[in-house]
């Protein structure tokens, strides 16, 4: 019956799409290197929404998203083959709308419940079982316009299963930039606990993104609570768009020109982009992890450096009180229950832990973290003529002018950030 079905469905596959077709991958970010590299299409696996790729002396087959592969003869033909029929598991992904028939997700008896000022709690989805993509397609934009998906009562996740469910969205590449706790299940779990012997303590008490130190910000984060608390140890969210709309005017106008410096590794973000799947204007901002800060002042033909300069300690104060209030004052807190897992939208959601998440009195909370790569490099605007990278590690480029020029894992700890915790 299996073998059936699989028949049954790449009779709908694209005809450079088929089993035996050479094909050349492409737009990986995770494994870059392979990228160019020229394999032969295996069989498609409908349970992981991936073709098995042998490529030659490469080793063992490689699975591969169809977004990720072209036909080797030509690499422009996929983008121009849209008069076949499109096939329920392989034309519809996450990044492609006008491929992909329109479905709702009543018709899959799932359902969404809209939490409050952010977030939405998504009913009748089994966190083990890979529905078809066109239901991941619509529960990524219920995430890119409430900022995260909660799903309730899902038991707990072996790792292996949380990394299945993470490679769902997005990219679907598991992308690890932290360091991995002697429990943790895998290498790709981030393990976070009140108890050091569980888990990295005091990670995130300050406003931020997951990934800012990477110009591809992750995409998507899930969270799975192993280990809920008995109370309070909340997870705070507040959506980057409404924050951006509740600014007046003339402060949109202000952030506008601004952009960030990552304190761990130089990486340049623009303090005001747009979604690149809602397409709202939203705000991002670490926190933590912010080394300098830059202004342009949008001088028309000037040349390289000219009109950008770097903000002072107390600007920098500023800005960031500003964007601590704002966000604050639109928060969700989330407290964990057993069984919870929440999936962000990176790019659309900031979150922070509250203070209680790192002291024991509560009762232990074990939490793990994934992180996908992003697909969509949020660099500053040609417009602000700011480099993508700076060193924050050597000498500042504005010289002995009164500026902030921070290098290391934590930025320019800014007000009262002792009263935040250390952060980690």
């Amino acid at each position: 019956q299996q073998q059936q079905q699989q028949q049954q469905q790449q009779q709908h596959l694209p005809l450079e799409l088929r089993p035996g077709a050479e094909v050349r991958l492409k737009g990986l970010v995770a494994a870059p290197e392979l990228n160019g590299a020229v394999g032969r299409l295996q069989e498609f696996h409908c349970d992981k929404g991936r073709w098995a790729v042998l490529l030659g002396s490469l080793g063992p087959p490689k699975l591969v998203r169809p977004q990720n592969l072209e036909a080797a003869s030509s690499a422009t033909e996929s983008d121009t083959a849209g008069d076949e029929p499109c096939g329920p598991l392989v034309r519809c992904n996450s990044r492609s709308t006008e491929l992909c028939p329109a479905v709702t997700l009543e018709e899959f008896n799932i359902s969404l419940r809209p939490l409050d000022t952010c977030g939405v709690e998504v009913l009748g989805f089994d966190t083990r079982k890979r529905p078809p993509l066109p239901v991941l397609q619509e529960l990524e934009r219920a995430m890119a316009k409430y900022g995260f998906a909660l799903f309730r009562g899902q038991g707990t996740l072996t790792g292996v299963e949380h990394c299945i469910l993470s490679e769902m969205f997005g990219t679907g590449q598991l992308h690890s930039t932290h360091a991995v706790h002697w429990r943790a299940p895998n290498q790709h779990i981030f393990r976070l606990s009140n108890d050091p012997d569980e888990g990295f303590n005091e990670v995130g008490p300050e406003w931020h993104h997951d990934g800012a130190s990477v110009q591809n910000v992750f995409g998507h984060v899930v969270y799975h609570v192993v280990r809920a608390p008995q109370s309070g140890a909340e997870t705070i969210f507040a959506h980057t768009g409404d924050a951006y709309d509740a600014m007046s005017p003339e402060r949109q106008r202000e952030w506008e020109r601004l952009a960030s410096v990552n304190s761990n590794g130089g990486i340049v973000h623009p303090m005001v982009f747009t979604h690149p799947r809602s397409g709202r204007r939203s705000v991002f901002l670490h926190l933590g992890m912010t080394g300098a800060m830059l202004r342009c002042d949008g001088r028309p033909g000037a040349k390289a450096w000219e009109g950008i300069d770097a903000l002072e300690e107390a600007e920098i104060n500023q800005v960031f009180e500003v964007h601590n209030r704002n966000l604050d004052a639109i928060a969700y807190k989330h407290r964990w229950r057993d069984g919870d897992v929440i999936i962000l939208d990176n790019l659309a959601v900031a979150h922070k832990e509250a203070t209680s998440a790192f002291k024991l009195q509560n009762g232990l909370r074990i939490l793990h973290r994934t992180t996908i790569a992003g697909d969509w490099p949020l660099a500053p605007p040609a417009e602000l003529r700011i480099p993508p990278l700076l060193d924050t590690a050597g000498p500042s480029p504005f010289g002995s002018r009164k500026h902030v020029w921070a290098s290391g894992y934590v930025g320019l700890r800014w007000g009262s950030w002792r009263e935040r915790t250390v952060p980690h």
